[in-house]
């Protein structure tokens, strides 16, 4: 077996179940090398912490229910708050694409990574592995392609300069600065030693998922032994703590805008506050439903104007 993977960005997913974290590795790894296939790969990470969220939290997964099914379950009973959902249906929905239609640029990639961060954080806090004062700290951008566009550099380059600024005040950031500069030594000039590595943290994932398979089942009789009331009491409390974790996503303002541009989307609404914008020359189309950022008014710009 291969050396423990260390991610500072993902972690704490061990605290879950440990063949998390070498996945979510794995697609880091892949960053520099396949965007799409690193997208393709936080899918299946994504799909896989729902999949061992509904079994923790004593939730059986339905034959032939898929993860929008699970997921939307899961929001049903209260469990996953709708921010958590939007952006794990986000991360569904992209690397879709990214598999099927080999979709997927280095920016989209980063947002998946930081979208699944968020989510995976606040569904651990929701089961109790993580404490409900820890803050996520500051992500941390893998190593950059060979072909990356200036913006990205400029991008990452804030990212990292925001890691080490923090690397003193929790142990978290600690961590991050030290992977900053691993992943940097180990992955320049050596991007076909990287794939590899990739290939052998999916193993190893892959051998834990089966160990786990037990552990799991044990779980779910011994959740299903406990009296009605105690089972209602457990359900309640981790709704309220599912709220709590949703409610203090602490999103960027264009995270935020993220997940509101998919909404307007998914309702029928051409949506890109970074390209449909006022200032970009983005203006009213003649039977178009379409969201405009920023547009002018007295009181100042509005976030939307959708005509």
């Amino acid at each position: 077996m291969m050396k423990e993977p260390c991610s500072a960005n993902f972690g704490f997913l061990a605290r879950l179940e440990p063949s998390l974290h070498p996945l979510a590795a794995s697609a880091e790894a892949l960053f520099p090398i396949d965007a799409s296939a690193s997208i393709g790969r936080l899918r299946t990470v994504a799909e896989k912490l729902t999949e061992a969220f509904a079994e923790h939290s004593g939730n059986p997964i339905y034959d032939r229910e898929d993860q929008s099914g699970l997921i939307n379950r899961l929001q049903r009973r209260g469990l996953i708050h709708p921010s958590v959902a939007d952006l794990l249906h986000g991360i569904r929905q992209t690397g879709n694409r990214a598999v099927h239609d080999t979709e997927g640029s280095p920016s989209t990639a980063l947002r998946c990574m930081r979208q699944l961060r968020r989510a995976a954080f606040a569904m651990l806090k929701t089961l109790g592995r993580v404490p409900k004062a820890q803050k996520l700290g500051p992500f941390v951008p893998p190593a950059l392609p060979a072909n990356a566009e200036e913006a990205l550099r400029k991008q990452i380059a804030e990212e990292r300069a925001t890691a080490e600024a923090a690397k003193n005040e929790a142990a978290a950031a600690r961590e991050a600065f030290e992977l900053e500069r691993a992943l940097r030594e180990d992955t320049e000039g050596k991007l076909a030693a990287t794939k590899a590595s990739a290939k052998e943290l999916e193993d190893l994932a892959n051998e834990l998922i089966e160990n786990e398979s037990h552990e799991v089942a044990l779980l779910r009789a011994q959740l299903e032994a406990r009296p009605k009331a105690e089972q209602k009491k457990h359900h309640d409390e981790m709704v309220e703590a599912a709220h709590n974790a949703g409610e203090n996503l602490d999103l960027t303002e264009a995270e935020t805008r993220e997940i509101i541009d998919k909404q307007l989307r998914d309702a029928g609404w051409l949506a890109d506050t970074k390209q449909l914008r006022h200032s970009r020359g983005t203006r009213p189309q003649k039977g178009k439903n379409i969201a405009i950022a920023e547009w002018p008014t007295k009181n100042g710009p509005a976030d939307y104007a959708l005509f």
